[in-house]
C-alpha cells in the first residue's frame, strides 16, 4: 500500500480549527440528549415483571426478585404447573429460558434445562441455544462449550445460530483461537457461516491483535459472496487500530458508505496510535462536514495523536471545543494517567 499523503489543510504551520457550523454543533447536543432519553426508556421497559407473554404472572413475578430459587430441586418445585404446559407447548420453555438469558442469569438456565431433563420433557434447538447464549452473555465461554457439547449427547444438533454463539463466547473470553476453530468447523457440520459468524471471528482476532488474520477473515468474508456491514468493518478498523496499521484503518473507513460515530471513532483511534495528528484532525473535520456527531473516546484520540506529535496548541484547541459539542473532558482529555 503506498503512504498516504496528510491534508493539505493540516500541513505544518497553518493552524487548525474545527468548523463545527450551529446546525451541526445544535444536532450533536440533541441528539446526545434524545439518545439519553431512549436509553431511559430501554431501561425502564426492561424492569418489572414483564418478561413475555408466554412467562406465566407467578413466574414473571419470581423472576423479578431475582435468581433464586437456583437449585434443580426448589426449581422443579415452582416450575411443576409449568411443566404440563410445556410438554404440549415448547414455546412456553423458551420464552422463560430466553428471559433467563437476557438477565445473564445462566447458571439458572442450565438448572430449568437439567429440570426439563428430569422431568422428562424434551428440549429442543431452541432451548440449548437459549441457554448457550445465556453463558455467552454472562461471558463464560468455558460452560457456553459445554452446554455445545451436551446439545450432541442429547441428541440436539447445533445449528449456526450455536455455532455464532460459541464464536461470540469465545471472543469476548480472548480465545481467538477457539473462535477460529468453530469458524472453520461450520461448513463441516454443515452449518454455512454468515456476516455474525465472520465479524465475531474478526473482533475475536482484532482484540488479540492479530490483524492480518482479520484481514484474512474479510477477505474469505467477500470471496463467500457475503456482503461486509457496519459491525463487520468497524470490527476491522479496530483490528488495524490496535496494531497501528493507521494506513489500513483508513482504507477501510473508505469503503464504507455511511461510517459511523463508532467507525470514525475506531480510525481515529487508529491514527493516533500512529501518531499521525493531520488525519486525526482531517477525520474530525470530515465527520462535521457529514454530521456525524464525534462521542468523547474519538475526540480523546485526536487530543491525543496531537499531544504525542507536540502539537499541543492544537490539542488545547481541542480541549476548548468539546463544551460547543456537548463533550464533557475527562482525565483522558488532560492527560492526567
Amino acid at each position: 500500500m503506498q503512504a498516504r499523503e496528510a491534508p493539505d489543510s493540516f500541513h505544518a504551520g497553518r493552524q487548525f480549527s474545527v468548523c463545527w457550523s450551529r446546525p451541526v454543533r445544535r444536532g450533536c447536543s440533541e441528539g446526545r440528549d434524545a439518545s439519553k432519553i431512549s436509553s431511559r426508556r430501554r431501561s425502564c421497559s426492561a424492569r418489572g415483571p414483564q418478561c413475555s407473554d408466554r412467562v406465566s404472572s407467578e413466574l414473571a413475578s419470581w423472576l423479578a426478585v431475582g435468581p433464586t430459587p437456583a437449585t434443580v430441586a426448589e426449581l422443579q418445585e415452582v416450575l411443576a404447573p409449568e411443566l404440563s404446559k410445556w410438554r404440549s407447548n415448547a414455546k412456553l420453555a423458551t420464552a422463560l429460558l430466553g428471559v433467563l438469558a437476557k438477565r445473564r442469569l445462566p447458571d439458572l438456565a442450565k438448572n430449568v434445562l437439567t429440570c426439563m431433563h428430569e422431568e422428562r420433557v424434551e428440549a429442543n434447538i431452541f432451548h440449548f441455544n437459549s441457554v448457550l447464549s445465556a453463558y455467552e452473555k454472562a461471558r463464560r465461554w468455558q460452560d457456553a462449550l459445554h452446554i455445545l457439547s451436551d446439545m450432541w449427547g442429547s441428541r440436539v444438533i447445533p445449528d449456526g445460530v450455536s455455532y455464532n454463539a460459541a464464536i461470540s463466547a469465545c471472543e469476548k473470553g480472548g480465545e481467538w483461537r477457539l473462535a477460529l476453530s468453530f469458524l472453520g468447523k461450520m461448513p463441516e457440520l454443515r452449518c454455512t457461516p454468515n456476516e455474525i459468524s465472520y465479524g465475531t471471528a474478526i473482533a475475536a482476532c482484532g482484540k488479540s491483535g492479530h490483524w492480518q488474520l482479520a484481514f484474512s477473515l474479510l477477505r474469505a468474508l467477500r470471496t463467500s459472496g457475503l456482503a461486509t456491514n457496519e459491525v463487520i468493518c468497524n470490527a476491522a478498523i479496530s483490528a488495524c487500530g490496535k496494531a497501528g496499521q493507521w494506513e489500513h484503518a483508513l482504507s477501510l473507513l473508505g469503503t464504507m458508505k455511511l461510517p459511523s460515530e463508532v467507525s470514525y471513532s475506531a480510525a481515529i483511534s487508529a491514527c493516533e496510535k500512529g501518531a499521525q495528528w493531520q488525519w486525526s484532525l482531517g477525520l474530525l473535520v470530515q465527520m462535521s462536514k457529514t454530521r456525524v456527531c464525534p462521542d468523547l473516546i474519538c475526540w480523546n484520540a485526536a487530543i491525543s495523536a496531537c499531544e504525542k506529535c507536540c502539537e499541543w496548541q492544537r490539542a488545547l484547541i481541542l480541549v476548548r471545543e468539546m463544551p460547543v459539542i456537548a463533550l464533557l473532558a475527562d482525565q483522558f482529555s488532560f492527560n492526567l494517567r
